[in-house]
């Protein structure tokens, strides 16, 4: 849930360099939101095209057929949902990771690949720069699986970790995802009633849409465990919508 903080990781319009965290206060009240959703249009326009994100978008959406929107939603919808788990952020204070930390988290380490590819396979691609067929062929299995942790169900019993977030960053990560293979994505808003807010509407959680190749908008919504793509939350008092690009 989002729109309850005190202070922002996440200075407004600024994007934080690897491995850095920035802090500003923020107001408590609607200029605190208004800041939170700029910052979080900025990460998705973004990180929609920074390299990790667009290879990872495109790895996930391999296997739909060209020009195929609502394949390429749902690929992404399930590869995200597989490897999410909810958390609140911390008390009193918004705390808002970007989409290239998210998808760095996820993404199979290098002591994973190995044990997946063999010495061999990975020496010679990295030494020779060509790559044995009958090689390629015997990890087939294994390169379909090299995408994130989540891929690799159980192993010894154990689920494989997933990353932590809330789901403001929920909707940065996917959002960055669709935008990053031409999807057109929007943040859509879920709350109460209220007089006193900015547009009669007392926000408090928010999920993403993605455009479709017929036109229309699928919702995608990362925070419920049972839930699937197109399904959200219909107990809300009123709804809104943001473009982000």
């Amino acid at each position: 849930m989002i729109f309850r903080h005190r202070h922002s990781v996440g200075e407004l319009n600024r994007i934080p360099g690897k491995g850095e965290s920035i802090r500003e206060r923020i107001p408590d009240d609607e200029r605190g939101i208004r800041a939170e959703v700029s910052q979080m249009r900025e990460y998705v326009r973004h990180f929609s095209g920074d390299p990790l994100v667009v290879q990872t978008a495109r790895t996930v959406t391999q296997l739909c057929k060209a020009k195929d929107k609502s394949c390429e939603i749902q690929a992404i919808f399930t590869w995200a949902k597989d490897n999410y788990r909810f958390v609140n952020d911390p008390a009193e204070k918004e705390f808002l990771t970007t989409p290239a930390f998210q998808v760095a988290e996820i993404m199979t380490p290098p002591s994973v690949l190995r044990e997946i590819l063999g010495e061999r396979l990975i020496n010679e691609m990295m030494h020779t720069g060509k790559v044995d067929p009958a090689a390629l062929d015997a990890s087939r299995e294994g390169r379909k699986r090299i995408v994130c942790k989540g891929c690799f169900e159980k192993k010894d019993g154990a689920l494989s970790p997933r990353v932590s977030m809330d789901c403001d960053e929920a909707v940065c990560l996917i959002g960055s995802l669709l935008g990053a293979i031409g999807i057109i994505p929007r943040f859509r808003f879920g709350g109460r009633n209220d007089s006193r807010a900015m547009d009669g509407c007392n926000y408090y959680h928010v999920w993403l849409q993605g455009l479709d190749e017929m036109g229309k908008w699928v919702d995608m919504d990362l925070t419920e465990e049972a839930s699937t793509l197109g399904w959200y939350f219909e107990g809300f008092d009123c709804t809104g919508v943001v473009p982000i690009f």
